[in-house]
């Protein structure tokens, strides 16, 4: 499971995330009607930025601990970009 920030959002003095979007549409006077979008985007994005450091760890080019696991978290990524798709409000992005 790749962490999304509902474990923070449930700590005590943490907003939501409904909270946090709510807040920055105020602010910003921005739609977000089209958020699941980007959120999307950001995980699809995250998993090919980890691949990266997953490739240059198995090129011995990264060192250090923990990251033998990184290409186990490529999957998850996609998954849950996959996961939160299929959830999304927009239309277009639900396969």
């Amino acid at each position: 499971m790749v962490a999304t920030g509902e474990a923070i959002a449930a700590q005590p003095g943490f907003l939501s995330k409904d909270d946090v979007v709510e807040h920055y549409a105020a602010v910003s006077g921005r739609a977000v009607d089209h958020l699941d979008f980007y959120v999307v985007f950001a995980f699809y994005k995250l998993a090919i930025i980890v691949e990266g450091i997953h490739a240059r760890y198995r090129m011995g080019k990264t060192l250090g601990e923990g990251f033998e696991h990184m290409g186990e978290l490529v999957n998850s990524l996609v998954n849950e970009a996959l996961q939160q798709a299929d959830a999304s409000s927009v239309k277009a992005l639900r396969g």
